[in-house]
């Protein structure tokens, strides 16, 4: 197997993961990563492995928001490693991924360490949602149309995926409820009206946002409130 580059732009392509796949390499003082580069169709439940450690490695997944082949500051979705010890225990990570192109990176957590690994990368398609993927801004939001009966969605947001944007009407004062549930991390939402039909959320215009912005608890996110007849929006974000 060609050994895998050492930034995102050379990176070991891999392509759509779809099998399990296993990857043996090393990392170290001669080698400061390996990069590999895959990716998922579907909205996925992904399983990384990294295993055989004899030193202090540790392991990354990362999204290329910028798309400039560089890994900046907040394109990691998770890092696994232990950076204030020495130890050589599995690094693992289980997340759920929206579809798309991601990166893998494996390197040593200090200079001096060095060792082999044994990768193995897995994705598991979630249930494929009904409706198309939510746009991320009030312009591109999913109309939904009058809100007449319960509707239910199911989707992903994240690093990948900023935000989730649905659009609903009420034609008549209504009371309104929304539960936000089955959350593995923490994922506000908010009911916004756009004040001055510009298609962009200013300040001002939600009329109430949940969320743990101060901690990260996954508990249901919920709203109940009276709504005047009109045009609203629903934001669902990380």
């Amino acid at each position: 197997m060609v050994d895998p580059g050492n930034t995102n732009s050379t990176a070991l392509r891999i392509g759509n993961l779809s099998t399990l796949r296993t990857f043996t390499d090393i990392v170290g003082t001669n080698d400061l990563a390996d990069v590999y580069q895959f990716n998922v169709t579907r909205d996925s439940l992904f399983n990384l492995a990294l295993r055989g450690l004899r030193d202090d490695i540790a392991v990354s997944l990362v999204y290329d928001l910028d798309n400039d082949g560089v890994w900046d500051s907040g394109e990691d979705i998770v890092t696994v490693g232990d950076f204030d010890g020495d130890t050589v225990s599995d690094r693992l990570i289980n997340t759920e991924l929206s579809a798309g192109s991601y990166f893998v990176w494996v390197f040593p957590d200090r200079d001096d360490d060095n060792s082999s690994y044994n990768l193995s990368l897995s994705a598991r398609a979630l249930a494929q949602n009904p409706v198309a993927d939510p746009g991320n801004t009030l312009s591109t939001a999913l109309n939904i149309g009058n809100l007449s009966t319960l509707r239910t969605f199911t989707n992903l947001v994240g690093t990948a995926d900023q935000a989730d944007v649905y659009r609903f009407n009420v034609t008549r004062d209504s009371l309104f409820n929304l539960a936000l549930r089955g959350l593995r991390d923490d994922i506000a939402v908010s009911l916004v009206y756009d004040l001055d039909n510009d298609g962009v959320w200013d300040s001002g215009e939600d009329i109430l946002t949940v969320g743990d912005f101060d901690g990260d608890t996954v508990s249901d996110r919920l709203i109940n409130t009276e709504l005047a007849a009109g045009s609203y929006f629903v934001w669902v974000f990380p």
